[in-house]
């Protein structure tokens, strides 16, 4: 873009993004001196109506622009986080395991209980939801998953693997 001050003031200026034609804006950059910024599609939340404008001021005045057509940005799959439990993580037999996790979405913002499926690989599934206390996983090496879907149907998991049973130390006999 280009921008001007007809007193010579020098001007910044602040970026912003819309997904949904100009009704609601959120900032990309704020307080740039140049007229060009290099914008990662990757962390723009999908829309087939996105616009941008820019918005320059000389500290006193303001002035906008915003583009002329709106575009399409590709939707993107949630993000997976787990909390706990850590990976290679022991417990007893009948221990209570805190399952804690959560994911967000460019889209939805931060994913809900029924957004959110726990599994594990010897024993399928475990419950819903960010938050999820389980008990009586049999012995032996579990893969926990935690999945997300958004409201486009798309996926994104995060897993670990934990130990249910008591840790044997052998010793070595070396002749």
């Amino acid at each position: 873009w280009t921008g001007s001050d007809a007193d010579g003031d020098a001007l910044v200026y602040t970026l912003q993004y819309s997904r949904n034609g100009g009704a609601t804006w959120s900032s990309l950059a704020t307080n740039l001196s140049a007229t060009s910024y290099n914008l990662d599609a990757a962390s723009l939340g999908g829309t087939n109506q996105a616009l941008v404008r820019v918005i320059a001021s000389d500290g006193v005045h303001t002035a906008e622009d915003t583009s002329d057509a709106t575009f399409s940005v590709s939707r993107k799959p949630p993000q997976v986080y787990l909390l706990s439990p850590a990976a290679g993580a022991t417990f007893h037999r009948n221990a209570f395991i805190e399952l804690d996790g959560l994911a967000s979405d460019l889209e939805d913002g931060p994913l809900g209980d029924a957004a959110l499926t726990w599994t594990s690989d010897r024993q399928g599934e475990l419950g819903t939801g960010p938050n999820l206390t389980v008990m009586g996983l049999r012995p032996g090496a579990h893969t926990l998953t935690l999945r997300a879907r958004d409201s486009d149907g798309m996926t994104s998991t995060a897993s670990v693997t934990i130990y249910i049973g008591t840790q044997l130390w052998l010793p070595v006999m070396a002749r």
